[in-house]
């Protein structure tokens, strides 16, 4: 689990199944779903989160990016919190 302040960016999983959940930008959403190795997240799936399995090196690629779009929209939420 990765974390900007009290908000989770992504969930990891373990080594021997390679695979991570992010939330995915709003556009993008349908076209994730619509590949094989993604799936709605458990729970959270409802609030745009998917669950992105990695099994090439074009995979590992795409969930760089996928990181660096959820990093950055969970962001935004994270700085519009109040400090307390």
């Amino acid at each position: 689990v990765f974390k900007i302040g009290e908000k989770i960016f992504v969930f990891f999983s373990t080594p021997d199944e390679p695979s991570l959940t992010i939330k995915a930008h709003p556009e993008e959403l349908e076209a994730l779903l619509a590949m094989p190795n993604v799936k709605r997240a458990a729970y959270i799936g409802r609030y745009g989160w998917v669950h992105f399995s990695v099994a090439s090196e074009a995979d590992l690629e795409l969930a760089r990016e996928l990181v660096d779009t959820s990093y950055t929209l969970i962001a935004k939420k994270a700085g519009k919190r109040r400090p307390r």
